[in-house]
């Protein structure tokens, strides 16, 4: 097994890129939420009005 140079600095660049991939699911999911809410609310005022 090889050890990692002092620091792991050699690991930075995928931990870099998992937290930005992780960031950009996340903002996806919460954006698919918002919609969710809103199409939720808006199918609820149309059965209000009928």
């Amino acid at each position: 097994m090889q050890w990692a140079p002092q620091g792991g600095e050699i690991y930075l660049p995928i931990f870099e890129r998992l937290e930005s991939k992780l960031a950009a699911l996340e903002a996806k999911e919460a954006k698919l939420q918002r919609v969710r809410a809103r199409a939720a609310r808006v199918l609820k005022d149309l059965q209000i009005k009928k």
